[in-house]
């Protein structure tokens, strides 16, 4: 198993549509959906997503003005409580702890866009919240991703450990602002679907009890923004001269600057992408450049500089 990072330092990244090799995961924010959901356990109904184990949920925005069960699976407000998104208007929700079932695990899967490459290092990670207003416990739960060659046995599925995990002991207890679990794999080989649950039984389990005995008596955590990023790369790293390239400060708070005394002569483009392929922002300068970041939630952010035809990919973390 590889051991989970919270937030990863630089990388390259290879160049290309980076829309669509930036990211692995197909509908990485569950905001494609084939139908609207109006209950519980539909997570089936977002795009490119399965049920693994058990009755994972699916939130959109467009249960707010459905039909049927109008508002149960919506998004903010649902039946689990107050939950906005992370980011854009859906999410998904697994249940990870029942106090009524031993061992009742929900976990959901997709189909990576193509298979990972042998020796090479992935990023791998998604951003999961405690989601009940009343629930009563949190916990670690080996909450994480498991990756493999087709989907995994169900009914085996405490077999598997995922490469990418909430640390044991680490108990997640946070229903306000959404937690990044992260990680970098080394592929074997032909390895297409990840699948996202809680992996450990309730015997290993740490619980941390919040005193909400009269809310709900199993935990449900949502999960946003899935993402695995391809390996290291470039375009004619050369002519950017990139080792002389400074990003920083990284990590970084409201701003994040660029410098280079190799570029002092040129005219280069920065582009400001989301960890999801969205470009956020373009700048144009010569040498130095500071970027503001306030507006921007935390997370991971790509830089894409470039000159002509050349360009080269630097990521930053905002916390």
């Amino acid at each position: 198993m590889q051991f989970i990072k919270y937030f990863t330092g630089f990388v390259f990244l290879w160049c290309g549509n980076l829309s669509a090799q930036l990211n692995l995961v197909p509908n990485p924010d569950f905001e494609d959906s084939l139908e609207c959901p109006y209950f519980v356990s539909q997570i089936d109904y977002a795009n490119h997503w399965a049920t693994t184990k058990y009755t994972p949920d699916y939130f959109h925005s467009c249960n707010n003005t459905s039909s049927v069960n109008t508002g149960w699976v919506g998004v903010p407000v649902n039946a689990r409580g107050y939950q906005p998104a992370r980011s854009g208007e859906a999410y998904a929700g697994i249940v990870s702890y029942y106090e009524a079932q031993v061992d009742f695990r929900e976990a959901f899967s997709t189909q990576l866009t193509q298979p990972l490459i042998a020796g090479q290092t992935y990023n791998v990670g998604m951003w999961v919240i405690l989601m009940e207003d009343y629930a009563r416990w949190a916990i670690d739960g080996g909450l994480g991703i498991h990756i493999s060659t087709g989907p995994i046995n169900p009914s085996q599925y405490f077999s598997y450990t995922p490469q990418i995990m909430n640390p044991i002991g680490n108990v997640l207890n946070d229903s306000i602002n959404w937690t990044l679990i992260s990680g970098d794999y080394t592929a074997q080989g032909g390895e297409n679907y990840i699948t996202i649950g809680g992996f450990l039984p309730d015997s290993l389990l740490t619980l941390f009890d919040r005193g909400s005995g009269t809310g709900y008596n199993f935990t449900t955590y949502a999960i946003e923004d899935v993402f695995v990023t391809p390996p290291l790369g470039t375009h004619d790293i050369n002519s950017l001269d990139n080792t002389s390239l400074v990003v920083y400060p990284n990590p970084c708070l409201n701003f994040i600057s660029l410098s280079s005394n190799s570029l002092s002569t040129q005219t280069f483009t920065v582009e400001l992408f989301t960890i999801l392929g969205e470009k956020i922002k373009t700048y144009l300068c010569n040498k130095d450049l500071t970027i503001p970041l306030e507006d921007l939630s935390k997370g991971v952010y790509f830089l894409r500089i470039s000159s002509g035809n050349n360009f080269v990919y630097k990521n930053f973390i905002k916390q």
